[in-house]
């Protein structure tokens, strides 16, 4: 096979090579003593789970529940009523099996997870290739409930993960595959049903191709000018490792790479918000078979513009006046982005309201259920959620919020100023008690849920305090309890789940924790607690009840009495 290489021109742009925005030590790319070729390997057509095995998982989630076909959507859908419990995209070959948070009861102890082992020897989803598989232990579910007058339930264990580990021998050394593709993470229950379920899988064989690579001081500086610009808008990027995997692309090639992972700092000593991370991937040498996207992935952009008090003029120039064509119902979404930061927060911004719109790869249609109306898209400042909270986030039913943050805190400038505090929210909250009609908030940033697991037990009612005072109407509210990758697909991975009817919380915790740059298990320090931490580690808190609602139940909840907590564990 000839393969048409992509050159290092295209991935990084000639930047400049002298990057004062990067603290790099270049023993991370010499100490790893990469001078073998490495093979490139090529992806066949996407394998599947069986259909029969699919409807068993359906079944422990929803009864009356089935995988049906439906030529219109172009996939496979098992809905119960008009809430997703599983579907199989048609093109991509991905599959997902969403968890119904309100009947996964609590694990009498430790859950075996066993069984993942035999769903590994099916050939139709795991086919024999070049590449090598393992079953290991994954993250835990866990949650707890709390009663308004202070009566906490303990920390109850939902699931645990087994995940399929994929990696390649070479000339006598094992590397990991990493990227989009080679993902297997199935949720077990207590009573051993698979209750959560993300799959995409291609076989891999290799091409007789090899990549030779390029000198350490080459891969430096192509590793070094692509970070620059990440690092002159936050305020300085610290590279803080380097290793070799196999990218899958999920779709063609998988190809030796490096993967680089840094963290953001701010440009001010006095931020309050935890620092942000980034993970990108660079080929080793100069014949890469398909395109590997950058640290920051600028795609096709439109950015927020200074907030005004028009809410009935849709940014995408849509006039909310003019009748509906359609007699599904209208959500009004409501994106905000923190000021003079990394293009990433736009980027995940544009790419949540595009997968709310087109979640379906096949045809690009729309919500089968819902329009999802662009109704506000601003740069974030304090008062959008503070003083004029009801022009602004209370005034949409479902809010992305694109900002740095730590507990219960975020950042509207950069990741130092302009912090909002949740305490800083007005007493009456927000939702439809408090004169709006919010319904779900999506903080995606770092740190801003932490959970009891975060606090002492003396202090652990501090994980709910801040929470009473804001839901007023509200249904969920979802983040994060530990520090994130800014780059996570999070956000169209859940915004398309969430259109398509998958519950939002379960969607949520699910996008994350299967998110591919959350499958090694990276820490960072965490100046909270201090020791270390894992990135990634979704949360979320939801009004008792209400674990299952999907994205368009909205109606007026009012001040709960009972709120319950999900997060993953470390």
């Amino acid at each position: 096979m000839h393969l048409k290489p992509f050159t290092l021109g295209i991935l990084f742009g000639y930047l400049p090579f002298a990057c004062a925005w990067v603290d790099f030590d270049p023993k991370l790319i010499t100490n790893l003593h990469l001078t073998e070729s490495l093979p490139i390997l090529s992806l066949g057509p996407p394998a599947r789970i069986p259909t029969d095995l699919m409807n068993q998982f359906i079944i422990s989630i929803s009864p009356h529940a089935q995988l049906l076909t439906n030529e219109t959507l172009g996939g496979q859908f098992a809905y119960d009523g008009d809430r997703l419990v599983a579907f199989v995209d048609a093109a991509t070959g991905e599959t997902r099996v969403f968890p119904n948070l309100e009947n996964v009861y609590a694990a009498s102890g430790p859950i075996d997870i066993s069984r993942a082992f035999n769903y590994t020897k099916l050939n139709e989803s795991f086919p024999a290739d070049h590449t090598n598989i393992s079953v290991v232990p994954g993250s835990n579910l866990v949650g707890n409930i709390v009663h308004r007058e202070g009566n906490f339930s303990e920390q109850e264990l939902y699931l645990t993960h087994a995940l399929v580990k994929r990696n390649i021998t070479s000339s006598g050394r094992i590397y990991p595959v990493c990227g989009p593709g080679s993902l297997a993470s199935f949720g077990i229950a207590g009573d051993g049903t698979v209750r959560s379920l993300s799959y995409l899988w291609h076989p891999a064989t290799f091409t007789g191709e090899v990549m030779i690579p390029n000198s350490s001081t080459i891969a430096y500086d192509a590793i070094k000018s692509q970070l620059e610009p990440v690092g002159q808008s936050s305020g300085l990027v610290k590279v803080d490792g380097v290793e070799v995997c196999f990218y899958d692309s999920a779709s063609r090639f998988m190809q030796p790479v490096y993967r680089v992972w840094g963290t953001l700092h701010a440009d001010k000593a006095s931020n309050a918000s935890a620092p942000a991370h980034i993970q990108g991937f660079i080929p080793i040498g100069g014949n890469s078979p398909e395109l590997i996207p950058s640290v920051v992935v600028a795609g096709n952009n439109t950015d927020p513009t200074l907030p005004t008090n028009q809410t009935t003029v849709d940014n995408d120039g849509e006039d909310k006046v003019v009748t509906r064509r359609s007699v599904k119902p209208d959500i009004k979404v409501g994106r905000y982005v923190v000021r003079d930061d990394t293009t990433q927060w736009v980027t995940n911004a544009n790419d949540f309201l595009s997968a709310l719109r087109k979640p379906l790869s096949l045809f690009g249609l729309g919500s089968p259920f819902v329009n999802f109306l662009n109704t506000q898209y601003y740069w974030a400042y304090p008062y959008l959620f503070t003083s004029s909270k009801n022009s602004f986030i209370n005034s949409v039913h479902l809010a992305d919020t694109e900002v740095h943050g730590n507990w219960h805190f975020f950042t509207t400038e950069k990741n130092c100023c302009d912090g909002v505090s949740i305490t800083d929210i007005p007493a009456d909250g927000y939702g439809g008690g408090a004169g709006g009609i919010l319904a779900y908030w999506i903080i995606h940033s770092c740190e801003v849920i932490p959970t009891i697991t975060d606090y002492s037990a003396a202090d652990r009612h501090r994980a709910f305090d801040d929470w009473w005072r804001i839901f007023n109407g509200l249904h969920a509210v979802v983040g994060y309890r530990t520090e994130m990758f800014i780059g996570d697909k999070a956000m169209p991975t859940f915004g398309r789940s969430i259109a398509l009817g998958a519950p939002f919380v379960s969607s949520w915790l699910q996008a994350v924790h299967d998110d591919a740059l959350y499958k090694n298990k990276y820490t960072y320090f965490d100046g909270n607690r201090g020791f270390m931490e894992p990135l990634g580690r979704a949360s979320a808190v939801v009004v008792c009840g209400h674990e299952k609602d999907v994205v368009w139940q909205v109606e007026n909840l009012g001040r709960p009495n009972c709120l319950r907590e999900f997060w993953y564990e470390n």
